[in-house]
């Protein structure tokens, strides 16, 4: 109501002689049932059709936001709109104040009800009272309750509608059910719910529930929506939106059941859930590099000063010092020369990270054995056994799938160094419509209850004085193998050599 409206009433009434009695008068004798509670919920006036409407007014001690009555029907929130200040218009529901368990009613009748509920302010904008006015819709519900009628919504609706009795049995199955689950109408009649719609893991619990609400009315799901998994009757399980109300008859309850098949919501979710995450990745990845490549120039200028003034000292003081001294200069550059591996290292991490995967067909064996040869020019010394399988391609980014290969079998060559026969092996074996490649040496191996260890950054898994590196190559590996859609792991154990299995999506 506007402020002009307040005042224009406010004026009428003043120009009547008992403007008390005539407001007293009204409320009383109107034909529409009418009540008014504090802020609070307690009952404060009742009209004279309320009273005929319900058989009854309430008890002091009864408070409308605690009525169980209403609780069970879902509309408690509806109500609590109300006393926070909100004109809010409830549905129509079955109400009888006789079965209220928080306060003891004796007389009374059932009635269909709907209802709309303004507050009333006081002079600082608080919320004083809730006024409700109700409308008998009995006719009308008794009407809806006819076969006839509840079947033309059944058929008409979107939504699949199951209708269930307190034993658990289906009692009514509309066309939009039938097409949700697979099933027609005939072959579901008279059959538990539960062993029909509901996949088996949640079954017993559907059961726990029904008896718990028919002993207690304790009803967890009731008016309320949840998103639950559902069973059609090829035994696809897919999950769905699912609201149940309990309808008042004069017997044993109903209860009906809407269920939507959100199957495409939740793919859209998801979707877009991975979405964000790929562009929190990208973003994150950026970011990687731009922190890799300044880390790197940082810390470069630092081991330039190390490595040149440890040269310095050796070619200008050598003879000056002691072998003592000679080999503390020794380990300055060693470890200077470390760490500028490592810092190339993380540099070509972060290059793998930002790098297009640019898929062609690659020739995995040539590649193969042009890495093997490489890493035999590198240490001509050495009598390692390398064998390819022949004919090996896959679809991959070549640059990507070279920096593989180099780890990987750089890995192998490098912890079968203390084998005098030395043996290192590329292949792939079947697995269902999947390839499965896979690295293998009868090198050092490495401890099974430390394999998840094995691809995380700097995480050796031997001693620096045993096997030299970085401890970036294998998580280069494993980056570059998901980016390709595919996954790795490791097998192996201690003193008995390892095989690391890769996929590559689409290879």
């Amino acid at each position: 109501m506007s402020l002009h409206d307040h005042d224009r009433i406010k004026s009428r009434l003043q120009s009547i002689a008992d403007p008390t009695g005539f407001l007293t008068n009204l409320f009383a004798h109107a034909p529409v049932a009418f009540a008014v509670w504090t802020a609070d919920g307690r009952p404060l006036l009742t009209n004279q059709a309320f009273v005929e409407l319900f058989g009854s007014e309430p008890p002091p001690e009864y408070n409308v936001l605690e009525d169980d009555l209403v609780k069970e029907s879902g509309m408690l929130p509806t109500f609590q709109r109300a006393f926070a200040g909100e004109t809010v218009h409830v549905p129509t529901s079955w109400y009888d104040p006789r079965d209220l368990k928080s306060v003891s009613v004796t007389e009374g009748r059932r009635v269909a009800i709907s209802m709309t509920l303004f507050p009333l302010f006081d002079r600082d904008g608080r919320v004083e009272y809730v006024a409700a006015t109700y409308k008998d819709q009995t006719e009308i519900m008794l009407a809806l309750d006819s076969k006839a009628h509840t079947a033309a919504v059944m058929e008409a609706a979107l939504d699949a509608i199951v209708l269930m009795n307190h034993e658990g049995e289906i009692v009514e199955f509309n066309p939009a059910a039938e097409l949700t689950f697979g099933y027609a109408r005939d072959e579901v009649l008279g059959k538990p719910l539960a062993d029909v719609l509901i996949p088996e893991p949640l079954r017993e619990q559907h059961t726990r529930g029904l008896q718990r609400y028919l002993a207690s009315g304790d009803a967890r799901v009731l008016g309320t929506r949840v998103e639950l998994q559902a069973s059609r009757k090829d035994g696809t399980v897919f999950p769905a939106e699912i609201a149940v109300v309990r309808i008042r008859t004069q017997g044993a309850p109903l209860f009906t059941g809407y269920i939507r098949d959100i199957t495409d919501r939740r793919r859209a979710a998801e979707a877009e859930v991975h979405r964000r995450a790929k562009e929190a990745a990208e973003l994150a990845n950026a970011e990687l590099e731009t922190f890799s490549y300044s880390v790197a120039h940082d810390l470069r200028e630092p081991l330039r000063g190390m490595s040149g003034f440890a040269t310095v000292l050796r070619e200008d003081y050598g003879d000056a010092l002691d072998a003592t001294a000679r080999s503390h200069l020794d380990r300055i550059s060693a470890s200077a020369q470390r760490m500028a591996a490592i810092i190339d290292a993380l540099l070509a991490l972060a290059r793998l990270t930002r790098t297009p995967v640019l898929r062609e067909t690659v020739d995995l064996t040539a590649m193969a054995r042009a890495v093997a040869e490489q890493l035999r020019r590198a240490e001509p010394a050495r009598a390692v056994d390398v064998v390819v399988t022949e004919g090996l391609s896959v679809d991959a980014d070549p640059q990507l799938l070279r920096a593989l290969l180099e780890s990987l079998l750089g890995n192998a060559w490098k912890f079968t160094r203390r084998r005098t026969a030395a043996r290192v092996e590329l292949g792939h074996e079947e697995a269902g419509n999947a390839r499965v490649f896979f690295v293998r040496d009868n090198g050092a191996g490495f401890d099974m209850t430390l394999v998840d260890r094995l691809f995380a950054p700097f995480r050796r898994l031997h001693a620096r004085d045993e096997f030299d590196g970085a401890g970036l190559g294998l998580a280069s590996a494993q980056r570059i193998v998901r980016r390709h859609g595919g996954r790795i792991w490791a097998v192996g154990g201690i003193d008995e050599g390892s095989t690391f299995y890769f996929t590559l999506s689409g290879a």
